[in-house]
């Protein structure tokens, strides 16, 4: 099934599920929590919820850096443990302006959660291990924010009224179980530095942000589904909010049953290969979501289905490959500020992405999927061009990491106890 080998592999998948069911519990029904505690509009909330998503979106090519500083797991069980202490105050605020301080916190820190945690794997594990690890962790991902979510209403409908208090508890509560199980994983992979990679800054790296910029532009393309369809299936084709919560079901139970083997079977293919096959799925499906609105009934039906099941396709391999690549590309001394410039553009497409979507929907829903298959074939086109200097540069850093087999430890000391070692 690939489940990752490794001791600490069971123990990194308990810990990232426990992370998204919390985050699930409350994520869903944040814009409901916060207008309940703060007396504001909910249009007047949701501007402040953006503007502190966008802060915390810039902020991460800074806190990133703490990463290469202070070490992965270090800053990755500091920054669990941050939002468990907003999560546990969030019921005691009533203002917006501290609901603005406190979500620009939690935006900052889940980014940076993202770079630390690849950043971990990549310290934990050898790089053909990577692939199994990333797949791990986007399995867990959707498991516990679907489950999370589930609960969360049930928790909702049980308490009137009252319950929304609970969701950030209970959040808070698993973000510390979350840092309790990553304190023991403790990086031991020997860090391949070479010379010229100690002067180049991942925003010097030519090559590099164009794979960034790519991977931006391709989350971009993924949130389609999740943020633009469900307005198109209502509001354009006037179906039941049922077909919304089908179109979800069918994508997280397929990424919960079949991100680990998928990767298992594609993990040893040329990465830039399988980036670009992954997008060519995202094009196909916005050209059946082309034809959604000429048919009706069950028709519709198995069209959105088989859109939906081609769309998830696509993202099975292209969510694992993009980290792979960008995992690969970063100097190991320098892997944090590197993941946390991808981090950016990923944010950035995020932050896009329910604008471009609803302008879009507007303006023509035809021109909007047909523009969506365009750019996503553009961006095969793309990394196709890309892939032989990546593919030299990955191999280059492959060979680097093999010739070099001393252990590190995580944090700050690790050159100087590796230099004692020697004596």
């Amino acid at each position: 099934m690939g489940f990752p080998r490794g001791r600490h592999a069971a123990r990194f998948g308990v810990a990232g599920l426990v992370n998204a069911t919390g985050t699930g519990l409350f994520y869903p029904f944040a814009l409901l929590f916060f207008h309940h505690q703060v007396t504001a509009p909910m249009v007047q909330i949701g501007a402040c919820y953006t503007v502190a998503t966008g802060l915390g979106v810039a902020g991460v090519t800074q806190t990133s850096r703490l990463v290469d500083r202070f070490g992965a797991r270090n800053v990755l069980v500091t920054d669990t443990l941050i939002r468990a202490a907003v999560f546990a105050v969030y019921p005691f605020v009533h203002h917006l302006a501290a609901f603005v301080a406190l979500a620009t916190v939690v935006s900052l820190a889940e980014r940076t959660d993202q770079v630390a945690s690849q950043a971990l794997v990549a310290g934990l594990v050898p790089d053909d291990e990577r692939p199994g690890w990333f797949a791990l962790s986007r399995m867990t991902l959707n498991a516990g924010m679907g489950g999370g979510a589930l609960i969360g209403g049930l928790l909702l409908a049980s308490s009137p009224g009252g319950g929304y208090h609970w969701l950030a508890w209970a959040n808070a509560a698993s973000f510390v179980i979350a840092a309790a199980l990553y304190l023991p994983l403790r990086p031991v992979r020997a860090a391949a530095v070479q010379a010229a990679e100690r002067t180049t800054g991942a925003w010097r790296d030519v090559l590099f942000l164009r794979i960034a910029v790519l991977s931006g532009l391709l989350y971009l393309v993924g949130l389609a589904v999740e943020v633009g369809l469900p307005v198109y299936l209502i509001q354009y084709l006037h179906e039941p909010t049922w077909t919304v919560s089908l179109v979800f079901a069918v994508n997280t139970g397929l990424i919960v049953l079949f991100q680990l083997p998928v990767t298992e079977r594609t993990r040893r293919r040329p990465a830039m290969r399988m980036l670009a096959c992954g997008t060519a799925g995202y094009a196909l499906t916005f050209l059946v979501f082309l034809t959604t609105h000429r048919v009706e009934g069950t028709v519709l039906m198995v069209s959105l289905v088989m859109a939906v099941c081609l769309f998830t396709v696509g993202e099975l391999v292209t969510s694992v490959t993009t980290m792979v690549i960008v995992n690969g590309l970063a100097p190991d001394d320098r892997r944090g500020s590197y993941i946390g410039v991808g981090q950016f553009f990923v944010g950035l497409g995020t932050t896009a992405a329910p604008l471009l979507f609803t302008v879009g929907l507007a303006l023509s829903p035809d021109g909007l999927w047909l523009g969506l298959a365009l750019l996503s074939a553009g961006i095969a086109a793309a990394v196709l061009r890309l892939r032989v200097p990546v593919a030299a540069r990955l191999a280059a850093a492959a060979t680097a990491v093999t010739s070099t087999a001393e252990p590190i430890s995580d944090g700050p000391g690790a050159q100087r106890r590796a230099r004692d070692s020697r004596r």
